[in-house]
């Protein structure tokens, strides 16, 4: 008996640190809170993020990436727009990447206006990030600002109720 509860508590050990490594070093879950990536992700979808696509890979405008905004602590899920060393310019319902227009098929609204106008150059090692959903969406046009890497945590690439609707 006393050897069975030996290896179970050994058992369990090992499986709460391959838990902690893989929540921590190789995927996260995360629930999408708000209505800012509507209508592609909905309040309470729940995603799976890659932590490892960024090691590998660097980050793709269109990538739906989680991130941690540094001032208030949350996390937030926001879709990748522009890239180091591009000019940004938004305006007028557009954005413009290096003075050409952003075709953007996943946005909510076809004619969302600018909270802001918003131009940069976005430097070395910095995002330009936005919700789909503009008219409703704390992004780079406003209080949030630009995204330092560091505080990407990986990319969106499951969203399991995807899986549930179908």
């Amino acid at each position: 008996m006393k050897e069975r509860l030996t290896s179970l508590t050994q058992l369990l050990i090992i499986s709460f640190i391959l838990a902690l490594i893989i929540t921590r070093v190789i995927i996260t879950p995360c629930t999408v809170v708000g209505q800012s990536m509507e209508p592609t992700l909905t309040e309470g979808d729940k995603l799976i993020v890659s932590r490892l696509n960024y090691i590998f890979t660097k980050p793709e405008r269109g990538d739906i990436v989680v991130l941690e905004d540094v001032d208030s602590g949350m996390i937030l899920v926001k879709r990748l727009i522009g890239l180091p060393n591009e000019k940004i310019d938004v305006i007028d319902g557009e954005v413009r990447i290096n003075n050409k227009v952003l075709k953007e098929d996943y946005i909510k609204e076809t004619d969302w206006y600018t909270v802001i106008e918003s131009h940069c150059q976005i430097p070395e090692d910095w995002y330009f990030v936005m919700g789909d959903n503009r008219n409703h969406s704390s992004d780079s046009r406003t209080e949030l600002g630009l995204v330092h890497k560091s505080e990407i945590i990986g990319k969106s690439i499951i969203n399991l109720n995807d899986l549930f609707r179908k």
